[in-house]
Formats: C-alpha cells, structure tokens, sequence
C-alpha cells in the first residue's frame, strides 16, 4: 500500500515532458532494431520519469522554520558574510549547501513563504547560475521582513536551471517554483539567527526535511 501511495504522488516536472517523448520515440525506434521496441520504448519512458520526477511533500506546520528547497545530501553549513556574487552591503548568513544528484527528485520548493525581490541569471566556465532574492512573507524578526537568498546551479554547460517565478512573485512554504535538472548544487543563504538543525552529509528531503530554525 505504502508504494502504491508513492507512486500516486509521483510527478513529472512539465520541463520533463519534452525529454520524455524524445526518449520514447528514440526508444521505439533503437528497440526496432532489436525486436523489442515496446520494451525498450518502455525502459526508456521509465528513464525519463524517473530523472524529471518530484513528489508532494508533507509540508511542516512548524512556526519560524526553513525547509530544504531541494533533495540531496547537505554539502556545507556555515555562518559567512555575504556571498561575493551579491552586490549588497556586508552582512552575516547561515549557508546551507545542498547537493543534488541523479538520484534524488530535484524540484525545487520554497524554502518558507517568500516574496520574490531579485532574479539573475549568472554565468562562469563551470555552470550556470540563477541567483534569487527574496523576502519572508511569514517570518519577521523586529517586524521587519527577513531576507533570503538561492543561489542553484546546473552540472551541465551551458544548461540554465528551471526556474518558474519573476520579480514580485509570491510563493506559499513548499511551493515549486523550478527544476535542477540532472543534478547539481544549491546554496541557500538565511539570515544568521537562525540555528541549523541539519549536518554535513546528512540527506534533505524537499519541502519535508527541517533545515533551520529562528532562535
């Protein structure tokens, strides 16, 4: 029953579904050869779903928490000034890197309820980059908005991650808002108060797994 539910949350990124089809005729068409193209269609489906794939995670209800906006294994947890790509006045930062691989579901969520503030797109010989700013909507420190930072990238060159939302859009806790497709890294960036609850290659489930809490 357990697996049966699984599957019935399983979901496919619409950005997969391009790769899907081309999959599904390249694999009727190489199966042919084979005599076998039903089953090799098939495999071939079955690989396209499961690199696009996401679940719908159990949001938490906890007050004053930062959820992982993506599926991996934690890379880094530290407290840095701010990251050198931002052009913004020094400040300190919790960093929470998360690795993504081909074998985690790599939708990206909201990390809390935001405020989209700034997007980029950022480009260097290794990857290529989105940056986004964003302001809580529903934690506040002094009553003032507290501000947050994503910085994801692509393993593949020359290949910009998927990334659903514009300036002044507004994302529920959970929300996805975008694809890291095929692997690659993200670097979230909360304010410095908060204390991390997640360790150095321990894994994080999107939207699900508890990374920080305000103290």
């Amino acid at each position: 029953m357990s697996i049966l539910k699984q599957l019935q949350s399983l979901k496919i990124h619409p950005s997969g579904w391009p790769v899907v089809a081309l999959l599904c005729m390249g694999g009727f068409l190489i199966g042919a050869f084979w005599e076998a193209p039903i089953l090799v269609m098939v495999g071939s489906i079955a690989v396209g779903i499961y690199l696009f794939r996401f679940q719908t995670p159990t949001i938490p209800t906890n007050q004053g928490i930062i959820t992982a906006p993506v599926s991996g294994k934690i890379s880094a947890v530290e407290q840095i000034s701010s990251p050198d790509i931002v052009s913004i006045p020094p400040r300190q930062y919790l960093k929470i890197g998360i690795r993504c691989g081909l074998f985690y579901p790599a939708s990206l969520h909201a990390p809390t309820s935001i405020k989209i503030k700034d997007k980029q797109k950022l480009e260097d010989a290794s990857s290529r980059k989105i940056m986004i700013t964003a302001t809580t909507t529903d934690l506040a420190q002094n009553n003032e908005p507290e501000e947050l930072i994503l910085v994801f990238s692509s393993v593949i060159p020359r290949w910009h991650p998927e990334c659903d939302v514009e300036i002044n859009d507004t994302l529920s806790q959970g929300q996805v808002f975008g694809f890291l497709s095929f692997g690659g890294q993200l670097d979230l960036y909360v304010p410095s108060h908060f204390s991390p609850l997640r360790i150095v290659n321990q894994t994080c489930i999107a939207g699900e797994t508890i990374l920080a809490k305000e103290a």
